[in-house]
């Protein structure tokens, strides 16, 4: 069994994570226009409330992949970390990793 080991921290002012190999990263008018998408899908889970966009889905559009569970085989991981901003600790599991509140 392998144990587990911290490899650093990471920060977040978008409620999300982006896991990604840095050559698909954006321009600024690719983000933008990731950022209407993300509020053309939002959804109002409680009426009377904000509306939630839908950045996951907006920014694996924007790589070119097609939306399944989260996630885009090869290319990028999206996903919401469901308590908001903050730092979040990187953990190196053997053969895994993982990201904890």
């Amino acid at each position: 069994m392998t144990t587990a080991k911290k490899i650093g921290t990471v920060g977040v002012d978008s409620g999300l994570l982006l896991l990604v190999d840095p050559g698909y990263l954006f321009t600024d008018d690719e983000w933008s226009r990731i950022c209407d998408k993300a509020f053309a899908y939002s959804t109002t889970p409680v009426p009377g409330k904000c509306s939630v966009p839908d950045f996951p889905r907006a920014v694996l559009e924007g790589l070119g992949g097609k939306v399944a569970e989260n996630k885009m085989d090869k290319l990028a991981l999206v996903f919401s970390t469901h308590v908001g901003d903050g730092r979040y600790t990187v953990t190196d599991q053997g053969d895994s990793f993982s990201v904890d509140a």
